[in-house]
């Protein structure tokens, strides 16, 4: 009964073992669960162990974005009941949603090489609305290099709400772009 989850990949496809392992031995019920940490140190445009026939995060998504989750294990994370989680830290990766009904704190870490990390913003917005960031109190977020090659204009879609959130922390870090630190700020009230 693990209390605690702090993990750091520096493949995708670890990530993806891992997911798919979790959810096989635990069904998903990771009811003890107080913490969770998923960090990827994965950079998408070099190819550490030769697994080109493996799928990667572009199936569903603009070739030139990426959550670095694809959209099968995107889902079995969505799919984990962790009910007592109640602070969450993602380093690059996006997840489509959570199931964690206690989570107050969340640490969001989108960082990489200059030029190369154009990151779904859609997909973040999405991720930012799902109903277990609504009772978050404490956000933080730190981008590094962050850009966003594809436009999206969050006023397209209503804005996300955050009705209990106290604290706002933003670090943001050697050549993130202008344009991707304003739409990030644009997507919520």
């Amino acid at each position: 009964r693990w209390k605690s989850l702090d993990v750091r990949f520096s493949v995708q496809k670890d990530i993806r073992d891992f997911l798919r392992r979790v959810s096989a031995v635990s069904g998903g019920h990771l009811s003890s669960l107080q913490t969770l940490a998923l960090r990827l140190d994965w950079d998408r445009f070099l190819d550490f162990e030769g697994d080109s026939d493996e799928e990667d995060d572009t199936g569903a998504e603009e070739q030139d974005t990426f959550t670095n989750l694809s959209d099968h294990d995107s889902v079995l994370l969505s799919n984990w009941n962790l009910l007592k989680v109640h602070e969450l830290t993602l380093e690059n990766v996006i997840p489509s949603s959570l199931n964690c009904p206690t989570l107050r704190t969340c640490h969001i870490e989108l960082c990489g090489l200059q030029g190369t990390n154009h990151w779904n913003l859609q997909a973040f917005k999405n991720f930012l609305g799902c109903p277990s960031l609504r009772l978050v109190e404490t956000l933080s977020f730190s981008f590094v290099n962050a850009c966003s090659s594809a436009e999206f204009d969050p006023s397209s879609s209503k804005p996300v709400e955050l009705p209990l959130l106290k604290s706002l922390t933003l670090k943001v870090g050697a050549s993130t772009e202008e344009r991707f630190l304003r739409t990030v700020l644009d997507m919520a009230n």
